[in-house]
């Protein structure tokens, strides 16, 4: 799965080893009870279930916010690659 392009794994992979228990974000859906298969089906998920995760399973008030800090994580990361 990917995000504008970007695989799941790779955006949000380093923000949920550092902020969950989990050791990926498919092991983070699944234990969260969310499943999907193509990015348009991630699209349908109800907004109020990811936020909930984020909120159980992060420090994080809602799903946005878990995803701005992962969007921010790999920013950071690919200026200092490029240097």
């Amino acid at each position: 799965m990917a995000t504008y392009g970007i695989p799941y794994s790779d955006l949000y992979n380093p923000v949920v080893n550092e902020y969950t228990r989990f050791v990926s974000i498919g092991e983070m859906f699944e234990i969260g009870g969310i499943n999907f298969d193509s990015p348009e089906e991630f699209k349908d998920i109800a907004r109020a279930r990811l936020d909930a995760l984020a909120r159980t399973e992060t420090p994080f008030d809602s799903w946005q916010e878990f995803t701005a800090a992962a969007a921010k994580k790999r920013i950071c990361q690919q200026l200092r690659s490029s240097r």
